[in-house]
């Protein structure tokens, strides 16, 4: 008689979890990469709001959201998009856009000028 154990019953579901997972990441990075490879009008990067904000000015974007953690914001080509990851952007997705911008992290940002 072959008696199931608490273990056997546990592998498939660390099997499932980790399929999940993988999925998942798969999923996050097929994302990011459209994201770099075709123009979307608007993006939203992920990483220190403050550094984003910069760095999305500085490659000709405007912004359109702002909030802890994330910038939205229309970019002009593909290749201000990628610009975004070497500037501090840990991932880049397509989005819809957003409606507004916080005036006061626009200021914290780029000063009295904003």
């Amino acid at each position: 008689m072959n008696t199931p154990t608490i273990t056997d019953r546990a592998r498939p579901a660390l099997r499932l979890a980790l399929g999940g997972g993988a999925a998942l990441a798969i999923w996050f990075a097929a994302v990011f990469a459209t994201t770099l490879i075709v123009n979307p009008p608007t993006i939203v990067a992920f990483g220190n709001s403050e550094s984003l904000l910069r760095a999305v000015a500085a490659a000709g974007g405007s912004p359109v959201r702002i909030g802890r953690g994330f910038v939205a914001a229309r970019m002009p080509s593909a290749q201000a998009t990628r610009a975004l990851v070497g500037r501090g952007a840990w991932a880049v997705w397509p989005t819809t856009s957003g409606i507004c911008v916080d005036p006061e992290v626009l200021r914290r940002a780029f000063g009295d000028s904003a």
